[in-house]
């Protein structure tokens, strides 16, 4: 005597299966668009680390016209090093102050309230 599954067991599989196949396109199509928008992200964050690169450029500049106004003769290299790796440190720490950071929470909360509408 065979031992069977019963009346129903292939077409009851065959009917998960075919949910699970649907389910799984699901996920793939949804992995493609996750994708997509992570490498979309990547190439957004070089953007912005470029640019911020090139304020923080902006802010060493400003410091090295200021401190030149006071000096007939040009910058040394070393001065030009210290000056600029002042200025961004203390660039990073102003930035960094708990009052700064929380602007920049509020302006940014508000933006992406904007940006859904």
């Amino acid at each position: 005597m065979e031992v069977g599954y019963g009346k129903g067991y292939n077409e009851r599989y065959a009917f998960i299966l075919k949910g699970f196949a649907g389910e799984l396109k699901e996920l793939t199509c949804e992995k493609k668009s996750f994708d997509e928008a992570m490498s979309k992200s990547k190439s957004e964050l070089e953007s912005l680390r470029m640019e911020l690169n090139d304020v923080m450029v902006k802010c060493g500049l400003r410091a090295l016209r200021l401190y030149q106004t006071g000096k007939n003769f040009p910058l040394k290299p070393m001065e030009i090093n210290s000056l600029v790796k002042y200025e961004l440190d203390n660039v990073i720490a102003d930035l960094s102050q708990p009052q700064n950071i929380e602007a920049i929470i509020k302006k940014t909360a508000l933006e992406w309230e904007k940006q859904q509408k």
